[in-house]
């Protein structure tokens, strides 16, 4: 049985053995084997790690979409909390009515210090449409200030417990004092209709 060679090619692979083989090659034959290890060595380590590097990218540029996206359902889940809010609030509001138009906007009225203005309160019939119900009353004045109007007209639209709003306002200065006008408008308590009566 023929006996191995230090260096034969059967051998087990080391650094000394590859180094030997190496520089037993000729010039042109070692510079063959360099060009050939580079080559490898891109192969085998930079090639993947290039494109380890470039799914990496990709996913971070994926993360940063994701990430955007997600920020954007975030405000929009914010707005629409917030609509929602606004929506309960206003629901409330045009849920609240009252008892009695007229006592109500005398009362208003009252506060301004217009009582004696008065020359004309009734309640006038009740309009519905398909989400909401008006109760108006004409409301008409004489002898009003333009400032105690609008004091006036203040009061009514930020009544605290139930949503009044002035409507058909119409104005007529005096002849006699130009300093006063007279006043008709309409106010009406305007409430969101409940299930059972649509």
């Amino acid at each position: 049985m023929p006996l191995k060679s230090k260096y034969s090619p059967l051998s087990k692979p080391s650094f000394e053995n590859i180094y030997h083989a190496f520089t037993s090659l000729a010039p042109r034959e070692q510079l063959i084997a360099t060009i050939g290890g580079i080559l490898l060595i891109v192969l085998v380590i930079i090639l993947p790690l290039s494109m380890v590097s470039g799914k990496v990218s990709k996913l971070k540029k994926n993360l940063t979409r994701s990430q955007a996206k997600l920020n954007e359902v975030m405000v929009k889940v914010a707005d629409f909390k917030q609509l929602q809010a606004e929506i309960t609030t206003l629901e409330k509001q045009y849920g609240r009515g009252v008892s009695s138009m007229t006592s109500t906007i005398e009362s208003i009225v009252t506060k301004a210090g217009l009582q004696s203005t008065i020359e004309v309160l009734k309640e006038k019939p009740q309009v519905t449409s398909d989400r909401f119900i008006e109760r108006p009353v004409e409301l008409k004045m004489k002898n009003v200030t333009l400032k105690l109007l609008i004091e006036l007209i203040h009061g009514i639209e930020s009544y605290p417990t139930a949503l009044l709003r002035v409507r058909n306002l119409q104005i007529k200065p005096r002849y006699s004092n130009r300093s006063f006008i007279d006043v008709t408008m309409d106010v009406a308590n305007i409430q969101l209709q409940k299930e059972s009566e649509g």
